[in-house]
Parts: C-alpha cells; structure tokens; sequence
C-alpha cells in the first residue's frame, strides 16, 4: 500500500478509506491506483436488440 501511496500521490489512510467496504471513490482515485498497480479498465459495447422506434428513447 506505501508504494500505491507514492505512486498515486494519496496518503495511505486516504487509499484505505477510498478502497474500504462501502466506499464511494471517486473515478480518478480507482484510475490512480489501477495505473499504479498495472491494471486497466476495458469497456464493451452491447448490442441490444430494437423493435419498435418507441424503444429507442428508454
């Protein structure tokens, strides 16, 4: 976690708090430290099937 702390820029008691059960981080402190652990985030797309024209505003 010291070198998370370093590598993030965050105090260690901040990581613990925005990493512990319940939390809430913020998306630039989960970004920091999967950038400091090596780890990415991937998104997909899905395709979701349309019928009618009505279901293109939900």
């Amino acid at each position: 976690m010291t070198k998370i702390a370093e590598e993030t820029g965050l105090s260690r008691p901040s990581l613990y708090k925005a990493l512990s059960d319940g939390a809430k981080p913020q998306f630039a402190t989960i970004m920091k430290v999967l950038k400091a652990i090596g780890g990415q985030i991937q998104v997909n797309h899905v395709c979701l099937k349309i019928t009618t024209p009505q279901q293109w505003l939900l």
